[in-house]
């Protein structure tokens, strides 16, 4: 598989030896021990995970509906009916049986069977144990099961919660920047990242060894960041120049305020892209 859509090492968490797994078997040797290990996990916690079935449509509605606003939910029914029947849905359960975390996902058979993720969400109730980016890796392994080479996403980029989780725990790029996204008030990040195991745990962002890039590198050549709260920011970027985001960056850890931490794409391995 050619390396794609990776971040540089200089900045991520990094297992070399998932670099050498590339053919289809052993994705799929990878893909089925690592979703045993997140069931195991998930189960620790007194939760279970499993994929929905046709019978969990209306449950998943109304969790839907108690995380989101009003008028911002675009799965119908009949919507869900075929992400569960013909994309897959991972979900967990609390141990009285009602769901505290959906993924919502299709696949789509493009060149690369695109996986794209609809909508992730956690009840406040298990705040604090990491569970979209832990349903974001378990479906993006169904995929690779599957078959899938890529997955991609939009994230809001005033949404910091969700920003944090799939730039620096699942390990998204923000490929493009869509100002008119249907369905959707504001930008919008377009979110990518490679469905291998290398692609899927070593793009994970390592928050000291990027502190320690910020030290050593020149900010405007190697590296940008932009206070979150200046959407109008980002968007010059994505128009003008060639940084695209890879990290987001919780005030006080390394910056004073929240901010987004972008790299030019000449090192983020885009396909047909020179460096």
């Amino acid at each position: 598989m050619i390396r794609s859509y990776r971040k540089p090492t200089a900045i991520c968490k990094v297992l070399p030896e998932l670099e050498d797994l590339t053919t289809s078997e052993q994705v799929l040797v990878f893909a089925r021990a690592e979703k045993k290990i997140i069931e195991q996990q998930v189960l620790a916690l007194g939760l279970h995970l499993r994929l929905a079935s046709q019978e969990d449509i209306d449950a998943i509605r109304k969790f839907q509906l108690s995380r989101f606003p009003e008028g911002t939910l675009l799965e119908d029914p009949y919507v869900l009916f075929r992400i569960v029947r013909f994309g897959y849905a991972p979900l967990i359960e609390s141990s009285e049986g009602q769901i505290v975390a959906c993924n919502l996902c299709q696949g789509h058979d493009d060149p690369e069977r695109t996986l794209w993720g609809i909508r992730n969400a956690v009840d406040p109730s298990v705040s604090g144990a990491n569970l979209a980016a832990v349903l974001a890796n378990y479906s993006s392994l169904v995929a690779m099961e599957r078959g899938s080479l890529v997955r991609r996403a939009f994230v809001s980029p005033t949404n910091y919660a969700s920003a944090a989780n799939v730039f620096n725990h699942v390990g998204f790029i923000a490929e493009a920047i869509d100002l008119s996204v249907p369905g959707h008030q504001g930008p919008r990040f377009d979110l990518v990242m490679p469905l291998s195991p290398a692609g899927i745990k070593n793009n994970r962002i390592d928050l000291e060894k990027t502190r320690a890039f910020i030290e050593t590198h020149k900010a405007g050549n190697d590296y940008m960041t932009v206070a979150a709260t200046n959407v109008e920011e980002l968007v010059e970027m994505y128009a003008r120049t060639p940084f695209r985001v890879v990290a987001f960056l919780r005030g006080g850890q390394i910056s004073s305020e929240h901010a987004f931490f972008a790299v030019p794409e000449g090192h983020l391995s885009f396909p047909g892209r020179s460096a």
